[in-house]
């Protein structure tokens, strides 16, 4: 995410994957004024892998963090989210499924390794 407040400054340069803790994108796009809402408005899908870590936190953990709530708040209204993770937890199920309500879980189980 180094170095993203100039990108968005230029049209030309705009970044198309951004890697970045929930705290530090906020951070970052509103650090970027006009131009960061402005990127931001133009995404259409957010991929969050290990979702239930960094939206939810602890283990045990029934709603979103604040820093994760914030930027999911941000974005706009219809982006579509793509939340990956390896194992979910009860109450992170709870949590995520409380702010995405019209969440679809796709899930692949395996037998002793083999798919």
């Amino acid at each position: 995410l180094t170095g993203v407040g100039g990108l968005l400054e230029d049209a030309s340069r705009v970044p198309s994957l951004l890697v970045a803790t929930a705290a530090g994108a906020r951070r970052r796009l509103e650090a970027s004024g006009g131009a960061g809402r402005e990127w931001a408005a133009r995404l259409a899908a957010v991929a969050i892998d290990e979702a239930d870590a960094v939206l939810c936190g602890r283990p045990h953990d029934t709603a979103l963090r604040p820093d994760a709530d914030a930027l999911l708040d941000a974005l706009p209204a219809g982006t579509q989210h793509l939340l990956a993770t390896a194992f979910l937890t009860s109450e992170h199920e709870v949590a995520l499924t409380r702010r995405f309500r019209r969440a679809v879980r796709v899930s692949e189980h395996s037998t002793a390794g083999q798919r």
